[in-house]
């Protein structure tokens, strides 16, 4: 997989797949949207949190600085989850959604 444009990881349990994440990058080589899904029995537990600070560790040696997400702002716990990763987070709403932006570390 090209890791420099897009890159994903995925969390196994049992040899089922429970969680994925993904980045994809932007017109701004610096930036990438990033995704995030875990089955409903697995959250809460920080499994989108490690997965994401493992994508954040990828994407960064590929050069990218930062995520962007689109969040519905009844999503609360993916507003947590980008929180949780203890990076600089910037977060806006705009066009009904919520536009997170997460600086990743250098």
């Amino acid at each position: 997989m090209d890791q420099r444009e897009h890159a994903g990881v995925v969390l196994l349990v049992d040899g089922r797949l429970v969680g994925h994440a993904l980045y994809d990058r932007l017109t701004d080589p610096t930036e990438a949207e990033v995704a995030l899904a875990v089955a409903d029995a697995f959250q809460g537990h920080g499994v989108g949190t490690a997965m994401l600070g493992e994508l954040a560790r990828v994407a960064s040696r590929a050069g990218v600085r930062r995520f962007v997400a689109h969040v519905l702002p009844t999503n609360q716990r993916m507003l947590q989850v980008f929180r949780d990763l203890g990076f600089e987070e910037h977060a806006r709403f705009e066009d009904g959604v919520i536009r997170v932006r997460i600086d990743l570390p250098g």
